[in-house]
């Protein structure tokens, strides 16, 4: 079992190399997805036998031509690319499949846009050095200059944030922090994202220990020949 409050960096990289070990056992993006969010929420476990992430979830910068027939539907006219939700976990049974989300299953690019509206995105795609203007504009992901192959995010009080949705889901459902990371994956360096939102509180060392997860969970995911189950 994992904590943000007593599990050390050796943990993380340990419980990291467990998920890379089931790799091979993948047949799509979304299998391996969806398998690593419920195995992150399973191993956040409190004193009460509770998972301690209220939600996990991945996505997948995909073109709209991608994604499953009832998915694609869902998706405005002129969209190009979006990123799709390919793996969910929660406490809510609505959140643990990406069929049930609401509004998540494919998110435009002119969405990611706007920052106060999907805050994490905005993050992790700033640190990656792309230019998101130019995204939005073209659909084409062009970083700028020398940029890291990977992101992360960090929202230690997630209460005080300019997080939305504070009245319908931060309060009610406790959570305290949130903490994600994202990169770039497989050999034509697709986008992916991952983030969570925690009950306990992630301090920024805390933090820093779940993002030496991010290799492990980027390499697992680089699964090129499907993306999804159906």
């Amino acid at each position: 079992m994992l904590s943000f409050t007593t599990s050390t960096e050796q943990d993380f990289a340990d419980f990291g190399r467990q998920l890379w070990l089931t790799r091979n056992s993948f047949l799509s993006h979304e299998q391996a997805s969806q398998s690593i969010v419920r195995q992150l929420s399973e191993a956040f476990i409190d004193k009460n036998g509770e998972s301690q992430i209220a939600l996990a979830r991945i996505f997948r910068l995909t073109e709209v031509e991608e994604l499953p027939a009832d998915v694609r539907g869902q998706v405005k006219p002129g969209e190009q690319k979006v990123m799709a939700l390919t793996g969910t976990w929660g406490l809510e049974k609505a959140w643990q499949h990406r069929s049930r989300s609401k509004g998540h299953q494919a998110i435009p690019i002119s969405a990611i846009a706007v920052p106060e509206r999907i805050p994490m995105f905005q993050e992790v795609l700033t640190q990656l050095g792309i230019d998101i203007e130019y995204f939005y504009n073209t659909n084409e992901l062009v970083a700028r200059g020398d940029q890291p192959y990977q992101g992360t995010f960090h929202i230690a009080d997630a209460t005080s944030s300019a997080i939305p949705a504070q009245a319908d889901f931060i309060r009610p459902y406790g959570i305290r922090s949130l903490v994600g990371f994202g990169g770039f994956i497989g050999s034509a360096g697709v986008l992916y994202l991952l983030y969570i939102f925690s009950r306990e509180y992630i301090s920024p060392a805390a933090a820093r220990n779940f993002y030496g997860l991010q290799e492990f969970i980027g390499a697992s995911i680089a699964i090129e020949s499907r993306i999804f189950e159906n």
